[in-house]
């Protein structure tokens, strides 16, 4: 499920990117009458501001998803120990009608301790859990991200060349 949510957030970004690609280019012909030292500042600050936005986004996306899976694990868990307490509670009050005192504080007692460890392995496998979902999440972002950082590099010098030949034919 984690996956699945990682790619339709890939491919909302990638989408992102062409139509940013797009208005990239479109501001790049506008800025033909400006110096190339201008075209350049401009260039670099679109970008900048673009990863930024890119880098957020995503983060926040990240944050979500976080959110979202730790409070399905919350849900999980609670409704697992109230399905266990009320297994519990039926098994200790049929006991409770067979034994005498002495056997009803020894299954309280038990109920407690089984309880207590079934809540703390609950809680270390939900930790183990959202450790892996964040590191292959922080593995496949940190992939996106350096396949976005090589497809602007690449844009960037191809719009970089386009504007060289351009201002050359002008010239």
């Amino acid at each position: 499920q984690l996956a699945v949510v990682v790619e339709r957030e890939t491919q909302q970004l990638k989408h992102i990117h062409s139509q940013e690609m797009a208005r990239l280019k479109e501001d790049m012909i506008s800025m033909a009458n400006l110096s190339e030292s201008e075209k350049m500042t401009a260039l670099e600050a679109a970008h900048n501001a673009e990863m930024e936005r890119r880098k957020s986004q995503m983060e926040a996306s990240f944050s979500r998803l976080l959110q979202d899976e730790l409070q399905k694990m919350k849900s999980a868990h609670e409704l697992e120990l109230k399905r266990l307490a009320a297994d519990m509670e039926s098994a200790a009050f049929e006991d409770k009608q067979n034994l005498e005192t002495e056997a009803e504080e020894h299954v309280k007692s038990e109920v407690n301790r089984v309880t207590n460890e079934l809540q703390n392995a609950h809680a270390a496998e939900m930790a183990k859990s959202l450790d892996e979902a964040k590191r292959k999440f922080e593995s496949m972002l940190s992939e996106e991200v350096m396949r976005l950082e090589e497809s602007h590099r690449a844009e960037k010098e191809r719009i970089q060349l386009e504007m060289k030949e351009s201002a050359a034919q002008v010239l």
